[in-house]
């Protein structure tokens, strides 16, 4: 009887899971502690204590003190993008989101959340396998008594025994189910064997076989698929909001790495403006440092010059550090192994930004928003999941009415296998049925419980109706915001064209003579091209501003996904029956 129950725990796949592997932190910090050992250290020059030549020269001229140590320009404004062999690695934006999309570490994070939630789907529906089940059990009883009289059942004679032997060995093996309608089906063989000493049967030892078949039922509290399987359907629910968060997860991630993006391509143009700018205070600089040498200016009108030149190259410094800031969070933000935030390489964006005008119908976009917003679809699932909780409230306010009902054939025979044998011709039958009733009084506790999920579901209701506003509002000011820089991008413009055409001006008038080289001429030219750099600068802003106010609108439309040609695969969640 033993070897048949392991069979059958076998059978019901009672097999040791594998062992989860063990975690090493250490190989998942490895890469990015190597890429940090390619990174040259730098080294910082030492401060000047005298005012020196940004172009390099001795400067004594103007200092009036011995020739302090030359400082070369480069060394006041940081290295140039890509020299010292500063590694540079060309992307493009879909390059980018599709590295983050695989490797970032939130959207690794939210992706687990769904499997987990599809685990406890199957939990809830394995409520609903059958189970096999099996026991054995042995007694050996020897008494002693005061002495008790029998009647032998083979002779007719009356005994007196003052003992009282009975060894008594029993085994059942059988299948039960819950069923969706609330109630359980079983089917069990028993059998046992017993020997009592003295005799009290014609039969001894002899074998006793039963075989029954039991249902119980509710017929009233409980009854019913939709309130069994609640359980189900609100943890599918929940396993399709968790890919609902997923998506939001998956939507963060690109949008910060979208705008990262373009706010790269506006620092790395600023720092182009600047390097512009610098090389024109450069050249007003060398001009006017050669005019001294002729004793044309005073050294008074130089150190002027040289005060813009050196406020122009600390400019340009924090321009390129944030621009190396922009490239190291982007290269967090896509947490590519091959490209840890720790490597030197310096991304160069190759996507240029989009200043076309955008056309669209705000009626179109709101109603976009409502088919596509996550939000929406997470407050549908929580009214369904109310409405379900609701409904098994409701059952539960009936009263208590349970049916159980039995039939098993038996056998008793001094030997087994005719035992087994006689059962299977079902001689003897025992039949029951039995009904149980409870009414709570005043049923206080199911009448709170139901008001309260009736009061959830309404609240549900209205916050639906509260996303819906939200949504909506999120859509316009998401395009307003869109005319607003493309319009900011026209005014920039208009600036930028202005600053460059009276610059132009000014350098065609000195080309012509018709201006003296006089200290007010080269603050002015000084001026202007750095009015020109603001106004550069200001146009790329807006530029990029409004390339991330496109992917802020289509965000709010929830289809910012399909506007980055990420697609999410989830049909392998409708083989889960998760997805109805």
């Amino acid at each position: 009887m033993i070897s048949s129950l392991s069979v059958l725990a076998v059978a019901a796949g009672c097999v040791m899971p594998a062992q989860a592997p063990l975690f090493d932190p250490h190989t998942l910090d490895k890469s990015t502690r190597e890429a940090s050992a390619d990174d040259p250290s730098q080294s910082l020059y030492p401060l000047a204590t005298t005012q020196v030549d940004p172009l390099g020269g001795s400067g004594s001229e103007m200092a009036g003190t011995t020739a302090p140590s030359p400082r070369p320009a480069s060394a006041t404004t940081g290295p140039s993008f890509g020299s010292d062999g500063e590694p540079i690695l060309p992307l493009s934006l879909q390059d980018v989101i599709q590295r983050a999309v695989l490797y970032n570490h939130d959207v690794k994070v939210a992706g687990y959340q769904p499997a987990i939630d599809a685990s406890r789907v199957v939990e809830a529906q394995a409520n609903f396998d059958p189970v096999l089940f099996g026991s054995i059990s042995g007694q050996k009883k020897d008494d002693e008594n005061a002495g008790t009289e029998f009647t032998n059942p083979q002779a007719g004679t009356a005994v007196t025994s003052f003992f009282d032997k009975d060894d008594t060995y029993s085994g059942e093996v059988g299948i039960k189910r819950n069923l969706e309608s609330g109630g359980q089906i079983q089917a069990k063989w028993d059998t046992e064997y017993q020997q009592l000493i003295p005799q009290r049967f014609v039969d001894n030892p002899f074998w006793q076989d039963q075989v029954t078949l039991q249902l119980t039922q509710p017929l009233l509290r409980n009854f019913g698929a939709d309130v069994n399987t609640a359980r189900i359907v609100i943890n599918r629910n929940n396993a399709r909001v968790s890919l609902l968060e997923f998506r939001k997860a998956l939507e963060d991630n690109v949008a910060k790495t979208e705008e990262a993006y373009w706010q790269l391509v506006n620092a790395q143009e600023d720092v182009k403006i600047n390097e512009a700018v610098l090389k024109e205070n450069e050249a007003a600089y060398k001009a006017q440092y050669d005019r001294l040498g002729q004793h044309l200016v005073s050294s008074l009108e130089v150190s002027q010059v040289q005060s813009t030149l050196e406020a122009r190259r600390a400019t340009l410094i924090r321009a390129r550090a944030d621009a190396r800031n922009l490239s190291d969070q982007l290269k967090q933000l896509m947490n590519d192994p091959n490209l840890p935030v720790t490597s030197p390489d310096l991304i160069m964006p190759t996507d240029k930004p989009v200043t076309d005008p955008m056309e669209f119908d705000i009626e179109d976009q709101i109603n976009s928003a409502v088919e596509n917003r996550f939000e929406i679809g997470e407050q549908l699932l929580k009214i369904d999941v109310a409405t379900v909780t609701y409904n098994v409230a409701r059952n539960n306010t009936l009263p208590k009415l349970d049916l159980t009902a039995s039939v098993s054939p038996m056998v008793v025979d001094a030997n087994f296998q005719s035992t087994i044998s006689n059962e299977a011709k079902f001689p003897h039958w025992e039949y029951g049925a039995q009904l149980q009733l409870e009414i709570p009084i005043g049923n206080r506790e199911a009448l709170a419980i139901l008001r309260r999920t009736e009061l959830q579901r309404m609240q549900a209701i209205e916050q639906y109706s509260a996303t819906i506003s939200q949504v909506s509002l999120d859509v316009r000011q998401a395009a307003r915001e869109v005319e607003t820089t493309y319009s900011l991008i026209d005014v920039q413009r208009q600036s930028r064209m202005a600053a460059e055409r009276a610059l132009h001006d000014v350098v065609l008038r000195q080309q012509r003579g018709a201006e003296a080289i006089t200290p007010e001429f080269v603050q002015l030219r000084l001026d202007l091209a750095d009015r020109l750099a603001q106004a550069q600068e200001q146009e790329n802003q807006a530029i990029s501003e409004y390339n991330i106010a496109l992917e802020r609108l289509e965000r709010a439309k929830g289809t910012l996904l399909r506007y980055n040609n990420v697609v999410m695969q989830e049909e392998p969640y409708k083989d889960e029956g998760l997805l109805r």
